[in-house]
């Protein structure tokens, strides 16, 4: 073989690697689009959030749950907002606040009035509230929890 046919042969195998190359990053590329494109989970409301940057503070409404007291009927009256990431919509993120109510009820229904009357309770119900919208928005969508109304009757 000369020196001429190894030159072209060397230049047609890189043209073919540089082409493979660029076939994979495009199967990839397309594959991350559709993979991105098509999760209609919760992670589909931030998809260009910035986790740890606040952002809009959603309102969560209120909710009144009756208490765990054995004597008399008690209630805790509660309102809240959730601050979420940066760059996630609040207008879509609305969607899950049932799912966040629904897993803190429960939770707020077995604990006693004394025991939420105190800054401890206080801050255990925020914590629960906290808890509750990030795994409802799993993608670190939701930083923390703030609490707007908190009455103990």
């Amino acid at each position: 073989m000369d020196t001429e046919n190894v030159e072209e042969m060397v230049k047609n195998a890189q043209k073919k690697g540089l082409l493979m190359g660029l076939m994979v990053v495009l199967v990839l590329a397309i594959g991350l689009f559709f993979a991105g494109a098509f999760d209609a989970g919760p992670t589909a409301i931030a998809a260009t959030s910035n986790p740890g940057v606040e952002g809009a503070v959603m309102e969560g409404g209120e909710l009144v749950v009756n208490l765990a007291d054995r004597r008399e009927r008690r209630y805790a009256k509660i309102g809240f907002s959730i601050v979420l990431s940066d760059g996630v919509d609040p207008e879509i993120a609305k969607e899950r606040l049932p799912l966040i109510k629904d897993a803190i009820m429960p939770t707020l229904m077995g604990k006693t009035s004394k025991d939420l009357q105190t800054p401890a309770g206080y801050e255990f119900v925020r914590a629960t509230i906290t808890e509750a919208a990030r795994t409802s928005y799993p993608r670190g969508d939701v930083l923390r929890s703030v609490l707007t109304e908190f009455i103990v009757q």
